[in-house]
């Protein structure tokens, strides 16, 4: 579980409607993510989305975000926080495809993954493992990198 934390503050010449604000911040959203439910609340709300696979369809890593929304005559502040997690089927794909990879290894001409195991074997798994690491900590960001940059497209839609 990774912690999702971002803020833009916005400087207007004239008071910002709050709605307006969070329908293109939703909007950005469901642009990058698959948006499941957005609270109802007008300065405060919750949004959980997640991002799907394009190869199996199914979601990759989900999150929630809390979004408070604030504006006074001059400025405007956007505050996101919220935590994203894999989810359990992208955790079943992962353990799969470890399986796969020694079940391919018992076959005649492939990596050695008898009894007698030697250091490619030790090599191979730690090749997978150092890749699971770091392709999750890749999806666990990404929301993050996503939410940043949409709150500065929101700046320059609604700043001066």
């Amino acid at each position: 579980m990774t912690h999702i934390e971002a803020s833009q503050k916005i400087a207007t010449t004239k008071k910002i409607d709050l709605a307006e604000v969070k329908y293109a911040l939703t909007q950005r959203i469901r642009g990058a993510f698959h948006v499941e439910t957005v609270g109802d609340g007008k300065d405060n709300f919750t949004i959980v989305a997640g991002r799907k696979s394009s190869l199996f369809g199914g979601m990759l890593y989900s999150f929630q975000l809390n979004v408070i929304l604030k504006a006074d005559t001059k400025h405007a502040r956007v505050i996101v926080n919220g935590n994203a997690e894999i989810t359990q089927s992208a955790r079943i794909l992962y353990v799969a495809g470890i399986f796969l990879v020694l079940i391919l290894g018992l076959f005649p001409g492939s990596i050695e993954t008898g009894a007698n195991g030697g250091p490619l074997d030790t090599i191979v798994i730690l090749m997978i493992g150092a890749f699971l690491i770091y392709d999750i900590n890749q999806k666990l960001v990404e929301p993050q990198k996503y939410i940043e940059k949409i709150l500065k497209s929101l700046d320059v839609e609604f700043g001066n």
